[in-house]
């Protein structure tokens, strides 16, 4: 059971891409990606929370060791750095956030698996409570509130067009020199000079990439509206014949 936690951490809110359009044309389909989506994101954060605490852990570098939580709601998932009997430290705790958001979104597309999802996901630092209570056996109360899950949630919002992208939404942190050159902290790139955001490209290993991805990917979207755009103009034009 997720533990009630209230302090500053970092939230991630992550959703599967076209969930309602699998519920309209099949239930079934829609049926076997949430039981995917829960069982990736339970097995990433049991094995990302174990990593933390191994001998050979990539997060040794710290000397603190917090844990990553997941509440799943429906096709969404909002995840959280349980940090509050620890020392701040925003460079350790988005390191094991970026690591479970590349694994289970590297799980879930897995051309070997069948029902590959793609999800958005927005990613925030601010205030968080979690408050889990059960009052009986018949109900419980669980909720979750404050700025940089709000944050997060309208984020994503914004990615709606962007499927596969991940957005870390601050600036507002800094990375040792001897970390940038290192994953997962090699794989964040400005969205822009006004935004100062950062997309997160979790598909690649190698950052030398990252530019030619997003040209590609961007590309790829124009086309595909050029596409749409001709088949309207053909529809209309016959119509009017």
């Amino acid at each position: 059971m997720v533990k009630s936690f209230e302090g500053n951490t970092w939230v991630a809110f992550i959703d599967i891409s076209g969930f309602k359009q699998m519920l309209t044309k099949d239930v079934k389909q829609a049926e076997r990606a949430l039981e995917k989506f829960y069982k990736k994101i339970s097995t990433e954060v049991f094995t990302i929370n174990n990593t933390i605490n191994s001998s050979s852990s990539p997060y040794e570098i710290y000397s603190d060791k917090p844990s990553i939580n997941s509440v799943v709601v429906s096709d969404a998932a909002v995840l959280f750095i349980d940090n509050q009997n620890l020392a701040e430290n925003k460079t350790r705790d988005l390191h094991i956030m970026l690591d479970l958001i590349k694994s289970v979104n590297l799980s879930l597309i897995d051309p070997a698996k069948k029902t590959q999802i793609m999800t958005t996901c927005a990613i925030d630092y601010g205030h968080f409570k979690y408050d889990n209570k059960s009052y009986n056996i018949h109900i419980t109360k669980s909720f979750f509130y404050g700025s940089a899950y709000v944050n997060a949630y309208l984020g994503n919002g914004t990615l709606s067009d962007r499927t596969g992208f991940c957005r870390v939404l601050t600036s507002d942190f800094t990375i040792p020199e001897m970390l940038k050159k290192s994953s997962p902290f090699n794989l964040l790139s400005q969205v822009n000079s006004v935004e100062k955001n950062f997309d997160f490209y979790w598909m690649l290993s190698d950052p030398e990439k990252i530019v030619t991805f997003r040209d590609t990917y961007d590309n790829v979207a124009q086309s595909l509206y050029t596409q749409i755009a001709k088949l309207l103009s053909t529809e209309l034009k016959d119509g009017e014949v």
